[in-house]
């Protein structure tokens, strides 16, 4: 009865993770914004070279 306890347990813990896990993937939504990506330092912008 132990045994089949334990794995019950890890069954429900593995769920409960990915189902957390996916419904922030669903709900959340991301940012489309490439200024994000980008590099920061010190509020001087990036300057590309030629």
């Amino acid at each position: 009865m132990g045994a089949v306890s334990l794995i019950a347990l890890i069954i429900a813990a593995i769920t409960f993770s990915a189902g957390g896990i996916l419904v922030g993937k669903i709900l959340v939504k991301g940012s489309k914004n490439p200024q994000k990506g980008q590099a920061y330092e010190c509020g001087i912008p990036t300057e590309t070279s030629p």
